[in-house]
């Protein structure tokens, strides 16, 4: 039962690491550019991810308490450490992506008065 917890934990994590690498960028209108994907640390909290889940289950496997305890604290202070990591390059990415959103409303807010502008001005001439 525990190599399958392992297995299925090791899957969890590669599955999740791909998800987060391979995650579909915000839907862009017809008329906007693509932005460019300028996010290098998904590659970085990938890698970290993978990372936390083998140590994990090593972790369960390999180190014991009885026989080490400050290996098995070192081990399990720099596992922590990195989930802490992981945790932060996820903030910074909810942080970009929301800097990118209100990007796209302003822009959207200045064409929208820049065409109402246009249209008034378009109307008051056709009316004269």
């Amino acid at each position: 039962m525990k190599v399958l917890f392992s297995a299925c934990l090791i899957l969890f994590g590669l599955v999740y690491a791909w998800l987060y690498l391979r995650r579909p960028k915000p839907p862009s209108d017809a008329g906007e550019p693509a932005i460019p994907d300028d996010r290098p640390w998904r590659r970085v909290g990938a890698a970290i991810c993978l990372l936390v889940s083998v140590m994990f289950v090593l972790g369960v496997y390999l180190v014991d308490i009885p026989d080490h305890p400050r290996t098995y604290a070192a081990f399990w202070a720099v596992l922590m450490g990195l989930v802490v990591w992981l945790c932060l390059l996820g903030l910074r990415d909810v942080r970009h992506t929301r800097k990118i959103l209100r990007r796209r409303r302003a822009e959207r807010r200045r064409a929208m008065s820049t065409s109402s502008r246009i249209s008034a001005a378009s109307a008051k001439d056709s009316s004269r």
